[in-house]
């Protein structure tokens, strides 16, 4: 099999700058190469002086690819020396705030030719200026691959130079790219580029966070217009200072309170920073006493901490459960996407405990919503609550679960109550699917006075439910 490489450029030597620009390839170009479904190998330039070389190669390590640094004393746009494999290989080239979709390398590496000299390109995908996409045709565009029996490579001379002189072939005409652009690109972004708008990406295939991108380029400034503010002083003056004026204060939203009662937080303290580490919006994050019960900590957060006007959606989650990498996404864009939708999950379907968990609403279809999956699990079964959103409105509306304080430290009910009183006032349960991970359900050590006393509480409950 002929080797695949994907050259990238990432050789900084500014603090600030290689600190800037790493962060926005944990949000672009890392994610991309980590869900690749074929890997390719990564020859990266980078500077030996990098404060955050350390950092850098291993983020880009982290993706599962094999990765070869090359370390060069500065930033070489055209003519570098790759240290490409003898023979015949193929070269794809990307920047490291690009982003390209998941098929990208197995399709392209598919479609390579098995001679001749070749250059394969994927016309369409997404312009992403001003906190909106954009779709773009256009096959002089930089993401070429090369398929050579030479020292050939992308960066040999200008993008569009490959399609008007080399035999070209099309990978797919399927979005396979997101361009990204922002304050730190050397060149504007061209009207002829942002005329077609869209609402959204095609997050099963292309699944990043398009608010994580926005938060991390800030710092680079907005994105330029056109190349007429490049070209006169002084408007390019005004240009910037406009960007500082209206550079955002804050990240974006919505705004999360996440809540995990714990009884046993010394056990679960590893899991619950690994839950920390997992946010991608701006997030409040409460960790509460659950040692009177886990409904007792539930009621004291939503009196004491939830409140509507700081808040755009609450979720409360059990200490043993993880709910996968960029979890917040999907949730923030079940609700958004479906109005009637009151209280979600994220769907628990990739485990045989999961589905036990899920019971009834496996029953219900997943259905297609616009960019997600959702699974309506109302009139099937109450949402399973060990990761249960909602929007804060309407959990104060619902108020405190009335029998926190009745003597049992486990409510085998609470999840149900919560979901009925979703219901009854005309609102949807259901699970939305993360198609990244799925939910990890990590397993605790008890003490044997609480094993006991769950199994009581549960005999209790099913012997004389209550509430109605």
């Amino acid at each position: 099999m002929i080797p695949h490489i994907m050259i990238i450029q990432s050789a900084y030597t500014d603090r600030r700058l290689s600190e800037r620009r790493l962060e926005i390839s944990r949000h672009t170009a890392i994610p991309s190469l980590a869900y690749q479904t074929v890997k390719p190998v990564i020859h990266i330039a980078v500077n030996p002086d990098d404060p955050f070389l350390a950092e850098r190669l291993e983020a880009f390590r982290s993706t599962g690819c094999e990765v070869n640094p090359l370390y060069r004393p500065n930033w070489k746009l055209y003519r570098e020396n790759w240290e490409l494999p003898e023979g015949r290989k193929i070269v794809s080239r990307m920047d490291d705030d690009d982003v390209i979709c998941k098929e990208y390398c197995q399709r392209t590496r598919e479609a390579a030719p098995e001679s001749g000299e070749w250059n394969l390109i994927w016309p369409n995908g997404y312009v992403f200026w001003r906190e909106t996409c954009y779709l773009l045709y256009h096959p002089g565009i930089q993401f070429v691959t090369l398929v050579t029996d030479h020292d050939k490579d992308p960066h040999q001379e200008q993008h569009w130079g490959y399609h008007k002189r080399w035999q070209t072939k099309v990978v797919s005409d399927a979005v396979g790219w997101i361009w990204v652009r922002h304050g730190d690109a050397a060149s504007s972004t061209l009207p002829r580029y942002r005329k077609v708008k869209r609402s959204g990406i095609d997050a099963k295939r292309i699944p990043i966070n398009l608010r994580a991108i926005l938060r991390a380029i800030a710092d680079s400034g907005t994105a330029s217009g056109n190349y007429t503010e490049h070209r006169n002083p002084a408007l390019l003056k005004h240009v910037l200072q406009q960007n500082d004026r209206h550079a955002p204060t804050a990240p974006a939203g919505p705004r999360f309170l996440v809540v995990v009662p714990t009884h046993r937080l010394a056990v679960a303290q590893a899991t619950l920073d690994e839950l920390q580490m997992s946010f991608t919006y701006p997030t409040e994050f409460r960790i509460l006493d659950g040692t009177p019960s886990k409904c007792h900590a539930l009621n004291k957060a939503l009196a004491e901490l939830l409140d509507p006007a700081k808040h755009d959606i609450y979720v409360t989650i059990d200490d043993d459960i993880l709910p996968g990498e960029n979890w917040q996404h999907f949730i923030a864009c079940a609700f958004d996407r479906i109005p009637k939708l009151g209280a979600c999950g994220v769907d628990y379907s990739g485990t045989e405990e999961g589905r036990a968990l899920m019971s009834n609403a496996m029953n219900s279809p997943v259905q297609q919503v616009r960019d997600i999956q959702f699974r309506d699990a109302t009139g099937f079964m109450n949402l399973a609550g060990g990761c249960f959103a909602i929007r804060p409105a309407l959990a104060k509306e619902i108020g405190p679960y009335p029998l926190a304080d009745d003597g049992r430290q486990y409510h085998a009910d609470e999840d149900g109550w919560r979901s009925h009183q979703v219901t009854r006032r005309g609102w949807k349960v259901g699970y939305v699917t993360n198609s990244n991970e799925p939910v990890r359900m990590i397993t605790h050590q008890n003490t044997e006075q609480y094993i006991e006393t769950k199994a009581k509480d549960i005999e209790a409950w099913q012997a004389q439910p209550v509430w109605s």
